[in-house]
């Protein structure tokens, strides 16, 4: 019976041993790429209401007409984000947090901290997407 605790024991310090403090994901810092919307990979974003991802970065043209640009990952977990079409929203599919796309604030949790927004600005077909 000592042995069986003992074993016990050292399962649960072992166990313990290897946890590891969760680090929420760091946003990208000291963003500065273009995108040429006439490019086939980057089209997408000519229709209102469309998203892509470059970059680490989450891309939407919003059906207000306002191209919007946030951290791909969610700042719960690393998991990446998707726009929930024709929404001011984007989601994780992991836990279901969302997020307002005009300033990254948590619209539902489980996540308590706003993800990082860009400027995204467009000039002609080149859209450029840069840190604030």
């Amino acid at each position: 019976m000592k042995l069986i605790k003992l074993r016990c024991l050292a399962i649960a310090i072992l166990l313990f041993a290897t946890c590891k403090k969760y680090e929420p994901p760091v946003a990208p810092t000291n963003v500065d790429f273009t995108l040429n919307l006439d490019e086939q990979a980057n089209s997408n974003l000519k229709t209102k209401g469309k998203w892509m991802a470059a970059n680490s970065i989450i891309i939407i043209y919003a059906p207000d007409g306002k191209y919007y640009a946030l951290q791909q990952t969610c700042s719960y977990k690393q998991c990446n984000l998707e726009y929930l079409d024709n929404s001011q929203l984007v989601q994780c599919p992991c836990h279901n947090c969302m997020f307002e796309i005009i300033n990254g604030t948590v619209y539902q949790g489980p996540a308590g901290i706003a993800l990082k927004t860009y400027n995204a600005t467009l000039t002609g077909n080149k859209l450029q997407i840069k840190s604030k």
